[in-house]
C-alpha cells in the first residue's frame, strides 16, 4: 500500500477559544477576498441536515439557540476565509414528509427556516454529492440549487457524480481554491470525478475533494475509501474531507497529503449513540509552503451544536487517530489538536 505517514514536522499551537466575539453576518453575496501572507483558511464541517426533529426542536425554541456560543464565534473568525459543509436534504416549498413519519428517510427543508438557521454560519458552499440531494427528485435537487444560487452560497457534487455539475471554483484574490464533490452510494465509479480533477488542477491553487462514502456508524474507513483517496490524490486533489457515515472517522497521511475520512455529523437528530452525537470541524489553512490544521471537536445534543467540552474533546481525537499515525504525530494531536504539513504540490 502507497501509503507514507505523517511526520511530526510544524506542530502549531491550538487555538481554540482566543477568537473575538463577533456578531454574525447576514448572509451576503459572496465577495472575492484579497490573497494575503496569511494564506487561505477554510472551515469545514460534517452532515448537516434541517428536517425531521432539528426543525421540531427548533420551533420549540427561542430563535437563535441552534448554534453554540463558541461555535458561533468559530464560524465568525475574520481569520477565516471560506465555509463548507455537506447539506444533507433539499431546499423545497413541499411539506416534510419525515416529520410525519421518522422513518421516511426524506428529507426537504423550508426555505426560510433553513436560510435563517444557517446564516450566522456565513457559509461559503455546500456539497450537494450525497445520497439526500434527490430526495425530492429532480425538482427539488433544482429548486435546492436555486435558493442556495439565490443567497450567494455556491455549490457541488451531483448524487450521481454527472459531470458538469461536480466541482466549484472560488477565487480568493488571484487565487482559486476549487472544490470537488463525489458520491459512492448511487455510482460508484469514480471516472468522471478522476476526470473532473484532472481537468482543473492546472486552473487551482488547491484542489479539495469531498467525497461523500464508506459505511455508516462505522469508525474506520473501508479499503474502497482508501483506495478511492489515493486515486483522487494521484490524480492532483491536495486533501480529501469526507463525510456519510455520520461520525468521526481516523485520519491518514498518504503522500504528504491528508485524508479526513468522515468529520461525522454537524447538525442531526440522531440521538442513539454518543458516536453520532459528536463530530470534528477542520480548520484548513494553506499556505505556499505549507498546509496548517486545526481540529475542533463538536457535540450536537438534541440538535444543539457547539464545541465540544474537554473530555468529549480528548475522546473525540482519540477516535480520530486511531491506529493509523504513529506515535509521534498522535501525541501533538490529542494534546494540541493542530499540526502542519509541507506543501507537496500536484503530483
Amino acid at each position: 500500500m502507497k501509503r507514507k505517514a505523517l511526520i511530526a514536522l510544524g506542530v502549531v499551537v491550538f487555538a481554540a477559544g482566543v477568537y473575538a466575539i463577533s456578531t454574525p453576518q447576514a448572509l451576503a453575496p459572496y465577495i472575492a477576498v484579497p490573497f494575503t501572507e496569511k494564506g487561505v483558511s477554510v472551515l469545514f464541517a460534517g452532515d448537516a441536515m434541517f428536517d425531521r426533529n432539528v426543525a421540531k426542536r427548533a420551533e420549540g425554541r427561542e430563535e437563535g439557540t441552534m448554534w453554540g456560543a463558541k461555535l458561533l464565534e468559530l464560524f465568525a473568525d475574520t481569520d477565516t476565509t471560506l465555509r463548507v459543509l455537506n447539506l444533507e436534504g433539499t431546499i423545497t416549498t413541499n411539506a416534510s414528509i419525515a416529520r410525519r413519519d421518522s422513518n421516511i428517510l426524506r428529507f426537504t427543508f423550508n426555505p426560510q427556516f433553513v436560510r435563517d438557521s444557517i446564516a450566522p454560519l456565513r457559509l461559503s458552499a455546500v456539497s450537494l454529492a450525497n445520497n439526500h440531494a434527490l430526495d425530492f427528485y429532480d425538482r427539488g435537487y433544482t429548486s435546492t440549487r436555486e435558493y442556495l444560487a439565490e443567497w450567494s452560497i455556491a455549490h457541488f457534487g451531483q448524487p450521481f457524480n454527472t459531470a458538469g455539475n461536480l466541482s466549484v471554483r472560488l477565487p480568493v484574490g488571484n487565487k482559486q481554491l476549487c472544490l470537488v464533490g463525489y458520491h459512492e452510494l448511487f455510482k460508484s465509479d469514480p471516472a468522471s470525478v478522476i476526470s473532473e480533477i484532472e481537468y482543473i488542477r492546472p486552473l487551482c491553487w488547491r484542489v479539495i475533494v469531498m467525497p461523500h462514502w464508506g459505511v455508516e456508524y462505522e469508525g474506520t474507513p473501508s479499503s474502497e475509501q482508501r483506495s478511492l483517496a489515493q486515486q483522487f490524490l494521484d490524480a492532483g486533489a491536495d486533501a480529501i474531507i469526507g463525510a456519510h457515515p455520520h461520525v468521526v472517522q481516523t485520519v491518514e497521511i498518504y503522500d504528504g497529503k491528508p485524508i479526513f475520512y468522515s468529520l461525522g455529523n454537524f447538525m442531526f437528530d440522531q440521538d442513539f449513540s454518543w458516536d453520532t452525537t459528536h463530530g470534528l470541524l477542520v480548520h484548513v489553512t494553506f499556505l505556499e509552503s505549507e498546509t496548517r490544521f486545526r481540529l475542533y471537536p463538536t457535540s450536537v445534543v438534541l440538535s444543539q451544536a457547539d464545541l465540544a467540552g474537554q473530555e468529549e474533546r480528548e475522546r473525540i481525537l482519540k477516535a480520530l487517530v486511531g491506529k493509523e499515525l504513529p506515535e509521534a504525530i498522535s501525541v501533538p494531536l490529542l494534546a494540541e489538536g493542530a499540526f502542519s504539513l509541507p506543501y507537496q504540490g500536484a503530483q
